[in-house]
């Protein structure tokens, strides 16, 4: 058979074999693998903890508004609570000061009557004060109030003592000095008031409530000089009032005032006008010449007046339109006392 013979050359061998070259693995290092990075973690936490930032002070604004609010709240609930108080305080002024204007010739018993209601308000106002729930923003000023209340009601007491030990012709230098006391101490809870109130508004507009008003509590003493002897003497002097003279039987009677005096200022204290009055002695006991009945006509109508002279001063003790031998009695007058109409 006839060899073909190849077109290829005679072929050479470099040496090297023929297999692929398996590189030496190198050692693998002891515990776990480092773990490969994903994307932009680091930008992802950045803007995480600015998120947290600004919802944290947002929320922490938020808190801090609400809080505010209340605290606002409270203070206006407060002075809605105190407003009460201050205006019924300030109805006490009034009353004292048109008591205080007609005092001079006013029976004993309606001065003692009319005072003891007003202490009595005054002493409820101040119990009322230390019971109102005081809210932090107002906690500096509440015992201002408490103190303008005390001052008043202790004012107010000292000042119905007086006026009586001078109504009753007791040691009229101590009265005197008792009813300026009083005065005095009614002037300073107005003064003490005052600050209390010009305090309260300024928290009041700082806490954006200027529609808030605190009430207005009055003034038991409109002037200072009010409060200072020479004034008080001018209408607790026994020198500013008419002396009368009663003879009944064998006793006499003297008095700093008179019977008209008293019955005129009863009537205009009930609103009465005794414009052209006439008075008269209806009945008068033989046994003791401080007791006596006696009369006021206005227009058409007579009054009846049983007067009882009490330490050198002619007072009421019962008013009305007749009086039988049974309630003369029932007054306390003398049992020789003749009733009206006979």
């Amino acid at each position: 058979m006839a060899r073909t013979a190849s077109s290829r050359g005679p072929t050479y061998s470099s040496g090297r074999s023929g297999r692929r070259r398996i590189r030496p693995r190198s050692a693998k290092a002891v515990g776990p693998a480092p773990a490969r990075r994903h994307g932009p973690a680091p930008i992802l936490i950045i803007a995480a903890i600015i998120v947290a930032l600004v919802f944290c002070w947002v929320f922490g604004r938020g808190c801090s508004g609400s809080q505010q609010a209340k605290e606002n709240e409270k203070l206006q609930t407060y002075t809605t609570s105190v407003n009460k108080l201050i205006q019924r305080s300030a109805a006490v002024a009034s009353q004292f000061n048109t008591l205080k204007g007609t005092i001079k010739g006013m029976p004993r018993d309606d001065v003692n009557k009319k005072l003891s209601q007003m202490e009595s308000d005054c002493k409820s106002i101040a119990n009322e004060s230390g019971k109102v729930v005081v809210p932090s923003k107002a906690g500096g000023l509440q015992p201002l109030l408490q103190l303008s209340f005390d001052l008043r009601a202790r004012g107010v007491s000292e000042f119905k003592t007086g006026m009586l030990n001078a109504l009753d012709n007791k040691d009229k230098n101590a009265a005197v000095e008792l009813i300026s006391k009083g005065l005095t101490d009614l002037v300073v809870s107005d003064q003490v008031f005052k600050s209390y109130q010009d305090q309260l508004g300024a928290k009041l507009k700082a806490a954006k409530l200027s529609f808030v008003k605190v009430a207005d509590a009055g003034q038991f003493v409109p002037k200072v000089d009010d409060a200072s002897v020479a004034a008080i003497g001018a209408y607790v002097s026994p020198g500013s009032t008419t002396t009368s003279t009663t003879t009944t039987g064998t006793t006499t009677t003297t008095a700093t005032n008179t019977p008209a005096q008293v019955m005129q200022a009863y009537l205009r204290n009930q609103g009465i006008d005794v414009t052209g009055a006439s008075f008269a002695v209806v009945s008068g006991s033989q046994s003791d010449s401080n007791w006596k009945l006696d009369s006021v006509t206005t227009g058409s109508k007579t009054r009846y007046f049983i007067l009882h002279n009490v330490n050198g001063s002619w007072t009421v003790v019962d008013y009305g339109t007749g009086f039988t031998t049974a309630q003369l009695k029932s007054d306390g007058a003398p049992s020789d006392m003749s009733p009206t109409g006979q």
